[in-house]
């Protein structure tokens, strides 16, 4: 299979399986308790490398706004003291000082501040150790750290704090009439485009392919600025999109790795693809000798590789631009050259101000 089709389904299939554990109806990640017939429980585990670091415990709770409960960390109350986040406050300090709520929905924060018994419920959950509740609109969690076994008695638990809920809460209305709702897709769905971006760059640009730019560390600096500026510029479209939702800043957090990760990347990519393709300036003509060709042989963990060098002359003062001493070419433009060969290069300034090389050649 050629490389560039392997390369082309590999991508398919990770976006798939991304889009499937981030867009599909909870219920489907989620296995039967064989031990609960009625009410039907629920369990999954997140799994790290060598342990368990959450398990999670569910009941079907059908057509209920969309919610979840956590414990207040600073990063909260900074998003609330900077209005980045908007949080409903029940008037109860103890609740309030401790619990974070994420909820848009008008409904839930009339109904939930007339729900004492709830608010109780869910503190008597957190004092357990429970590290977060959730309700998708069709399915209700709890989520505890590390690995647990054999909570009967929290399904019980976990039963009255939904029937609760559902006595105190309204039912839910249609997913697009909740804008802020809508908008958090919309976010979703622009870092995923950075992240199919990066990831086509990575694997159909191909991460070994051979440098075509005269200063390469200078494009790589100049990509990873680009990619800062995009998180801010990520961060301030957040703000403006999500201002008085109480979800935009968890937003951010729940992709903060993949965001500092995939924008830097994503940065370089940009600039290196556009900076060659957008450039229309004329190639500056330069001749230097080959004074040896070299060929290394790099080994990693789960492959082998060869990269191909021309040694090239010391430069003349007269030179427009400095070529480095050494330039890596492809396996076709290495068996054309030998020692004493002269080498006859174009090089553009790109659009960008990066010089790259458009061509290397002997000189007839």
């Amino acid at each position: 299979m050629p490389p560039s089709v392997f390369n082309a389904l590999f991508l398919t299939v990770f976006l798939g399986a991304y889009l499937i554990f981030n867009f599909l109806p909870e219920r489907y990640s989620w296995k039967k308790d064989k031990g609960r017939a009625d009410p039907q429980g629920y369990w999954r585990k997140k799994k790290g490398r060598y342990s368990v670091y959450a398990t999670a415990f569910g009941v079907e709770f059908k057509n209920q706004p969309i919610y979840s409960f956590a414990k207040e960390t600073w990063l909260d109350r900074f998003a609330k003291l900077h209005g980045f986040s908007t949080e409903l406050q029940t008037g109860d300090q103890n609740f309030d000082e401790k619990i974070y709520i994420t909820a848009d929905d008008p409904g839930f924060a009339i109904q939930f501040l007339n729900a004492p018994r709830a608010r109780a419920l869910i503190l008597e959950f957190f004092r357990q150790g429970c590290k977060s509740i959730h309700s998708s609109g069709n399915f209700f969690s709890v989520v505890f750290p590390g690995d647990k076994e054999g909570f009967n008695a929290l399904y019980d638990q976990m039963i009255e704090l939904r029937d609760t809920l559902k006595m105190s809460l309204p039912e839910r209305n249609s997913f697009w009439s909740d804008s802020f709702a809508v908008r958090g897709l919309c976010l979703q769905l622009l870092i995923l485009t950075v992240m199919a971006f990066a990831s086509w760059s990575f694997l159909l640009i191909q991460p070994r392919a051979v440098n075509i730019y005269v200063d390469q560390q200078h494009v790589i600096l100049h990509g990873i600025v680009w990619g800062l500026i995009g998180i801010i510029s990520l961060m301030v479209f957040t703000y403006m999109l999500m201002h008085g939702s109480s979800r935009g800043h968890r937003l951010l957090l729940k992709n903060g790795l993949l965001i500092a990760i995939i924008f830097p990347f994503s940065g370089y990519y940009a600039l290196s693809i556009l900076n060659a393709k957008l450039d229309g300036s004329t190639p500056i003509a330069m001749s230097r000798r080959v004074e040896q060709t070299v060929s290394h042989v790099h080994h990693s963990k789960r492959s082998t590789w060869r990269s191909y060098h021309l040694i090239l002359s010391p430069a003349s003062a007269s030179e427009e631009i400095a070529l480095p001493s050494e330039i890596e070419v492809t396996p076709e433009i290495y068996q054309q050259f030998k020692s004493g060969t002269v080498a006859h290069i174009d090089v553009s300034r790109g659009y960008f101000g990066h010089p790259w090389y458009k061509s290397i050649r002997p000189q007839p």
